[in-house]
């Protein structure tokens, strides 16, 4: 299934309308094509490039294969001859080096070598992104934590201070705080903080000196079954029978009373 002709090339890279000559044999088994700088060898090694991808090329493209017109259309899905396009393009493709080094003495000639270099180089940049990222972080990460540490000891420490005289308290470091932090983080409802109103008055009450204790009290001895019992006599008692009684007893009471006493208190 070879390649006869190319029987036209329009709007074809520097071929505006070529049209094979009459004249001109058809390609043999080796050929050799040969002309000035600009004049399409390459473009024409470009078209047969195209043959071998199986991609329709730009512009109008007729080839000549085993006695059969194919249009450059018509590349993808027609049966072509198995071709191998040796040229400047392949060499870019597949002949490559790392940036900055010398080509190395050995080295493998592929058609996808190009990309998978340039892929991997891409890798490698990626790599190095992700590194210099881990070491960002890294380094957040430690300056979160020791802020997080200080944060903890000062809290510690004011809490200390505000409640000091608390023997539960004496004691009352940042680890401590961390776990009542991390307990009340994890509350179904998170705690209302103070007003600033509120924790001032919290802050007098610790800071406020305590009054001087009471003396105790000394009561009288006395039992206390009979105290109730003189009680109740007393209460049980007629004041006008207990003074009536007197004045009998007494003559010079009754008489002065009768006689010579005063009301403390007006008829109305």
């Amino acid at each position: 299934m070879p390649i006869e002709r190319i029987n036209t090339l329009r709007s074809y890279r520097v071929f505006k309308d070529f049209t094979w000559p009459a004249g001109l044999m058809p390609f043999g088994q080796f050929n050799l094509i040969y002309g000035w700088n600009g004049s399409g060898k390459t473009s024409i090694s470009s078209l047969f490039r195209n043959c071998q991808d199986g991609v329709a090329p730009e512009g109008d493209v007729e080839l000549s294969v085993d006695g059969k017109a194919v249009k450059g259309s018509d590349f993808p899905e027609a049966a072509l001859p198995p071709i191998r396009v040796f040229n400047r393009d392949f060499v870019d493709r597949t002949v490559f080096e790392d940036p900055n080094e010398q080509l190395p003495p050995v080295y493998v000639v592929s058609d996808d070598g190009k990309a998978k270099q340039t892929q991997l180089e891409a890798l490698r940049q990626e790599l190095k992104d992700i590194a210099a990222a881990y070491v960002e972080a890294q380094s957040a990460e430690g300056k979160a934590t020791s802020a997080s540490g200080k944060f903890c000891t000062d809290r510690a420490r004011t809490i200390r201070a505000l409640l000091i005289g608390d023997p539960s308290y004496s004691n009352y470091e940042a680890p401590r705080f961390r776990t009542r932090v991390e307990r009340m983080a994890l509350a179904a409802e998170p705690p209302v903080a103070l007003t600033q109103e509120q924790r001032e008055v919290f802050e007098s009450t610790m800071r406020s000196t305590p009054m001087a204790p009471i003396g105790t009290l000394d009561f009288p001895s006395f039992h206390l079954a009979d105290f109730t019992s003189r009680v109740l006599d007393k209460v049980q008692q007629n004041v006008i029978a207990q003074a009536l009684a007197s004045l009998v007893d007494n003559t010079e009471l009754a008489s002065w009373v009768q006689h010579d006493a005063r009301p403390m208190w007006k008829p109305v």
